[in-house]
Parts: structure tokens; sequence; C-alpha cells
């Protein structure tokens, strides 16, 4: 179900929470050693890591989750957020790449 569903606050709520949650565990493991605020170092990326969930279009994934979210919603800055900081670290050039270096 949709985030915006109607008299759902409570769902959209645990919705919220779970794309947020996505996230930050997309970026915890494309960045494993950034210490949780700073992911504009690329020496804190695992390249590799990074390579797979780009094989398996986690960028696309990212942009499809931000659907979904009811800007509306008091948690949407939040939520679109923690999805965006892995989206914005996928497409940078320089970590593009290193990636294409790694085929």
């Amino acid at each position: 179900s949709r985030c915006h569903a109607p008299n759902a606050s409570g769902a959209a709520n645990v919705e919220l929470f779970a794309l947020q949650a996505w996230g930050d565990l997309c970026i915890g493991l494309a960045a494993p050693r950034s210490n949780g605020v700073n992911h504009d170092n690329n020496a804190n990326l695992s390249y590799e890591v990074v390579k797979l969930m780009l094989e398996f279009k986690m960028a696309h994934s990212l942009i499809y989750a931000v659907g979904f979210v009811d800007l509306k919603h008091p948690m949407a800055a939040s939520a679109c957020g923690s999805l965006l900081v892995p989206l914005e670290v996928f497409t940078r050039s320089s970590v593009n790449d290193a990636v294409q270096a790694l085929a």
C-alpha cells in the first residue's frame, strides 16, 4: 500500500519508518567506514558493495521508494532524506568511475 492511503496515519508512520530505515541501511552498507553523518568522502565507500548494489538496481529502487512518500506527511522530509543520501552516492561520477574500474 502507498503511504498516502486515507485514514492510515499509523500505517503511514510504519511505512515511512521502514523506508527511512531502508535508506539508512543502504548507506550503511555502501559506506561502512563512515561515521554515519559524513558521506562526502569516497574513501569511506566499499566499492565492491556499491557495485553489487548498482548491478541489482538499488538506485532505481531508491527512486521508486521516494514515489511512495506522501510529501504532506510530517515524516516525509526525514524519509526522503534517508533515501536520497545513498542515491546521491550512487550517482556521483567519481563513484561510477571507480565501479567501472572494478569491472
